[in-house]
């Protein structure tokens, strides 16, 4: 067996429970990526947080939210989204602020976040100081068009380096 052989078994056996195992023992996150991201109103445009419906659409922080994302170089990770606007948090009762600790490890364009409810994959495209998200799955359900039926909705988001 060869040393590199036997370097990839080592480290599918050990680290494959927190992320994604590489032939090569690079970072799971970039350089250009390790950093603090934040979207909050300050920010915006460019910055956003946006649910969107066919033509139907809210954006969250233009409405008074914050969301941060802390990448580590070593994979680790941090997610807080944080409602500051009483008509939000109507519309998303029990959303007040939500944190999520876990690991990411990126993969091509792909972006992709663990934590204690499962791992969120997103892709990412990074223009300078500012990271473009684009969440894979539709994972909020609430009304954007006013007709009393939840939608589904695609989100986004638009984050500028801290």
């Amino acid at each position: 067996m060869s040393r590199k052989s036997a370097l990839a078994l080592v480290c599918a056996a050990t680290l494959a429970p927190l992320l994604a195992c590489k032939d090569e023992l690079e970072p799971p996150i970039p350089v250009a990526l390790a950093a603090d991201w934040q979207a909050d109103p300050g920010c915006a445009p460019p910055c956003a947080f946006t649910l969107s419906s066919g033509p139907d659409s809210l954006d969250l922080v233009r409405l008074g939210s914050r969301l941060f994302l802390a990448l580590q170089r070593n994979g680790g990770a941090e997610l807080e989204f944080v409602i500051t606007n009483d008509s939000l948090r109507r519309l998303l009762p029990g959303a007040d602020s939500v944190r999520v600790v876990g690991v990411a490890w990126t993969e091509g364009d792909g972006l992709f976040l663990r934590g204690p409810a499962g791992t969120d994959s997103l892709i990412y495209t990074l223009t300078g100081d500012v990271l473009r998200l684009e969440f894979r799955h539709q994972f909020v359900r609430l009304d954007l068009n006013g007709d009393a039926i939840p939608d589904s909705a695609a989100t986004t988001a638009v984050l500028r380096r801290r």
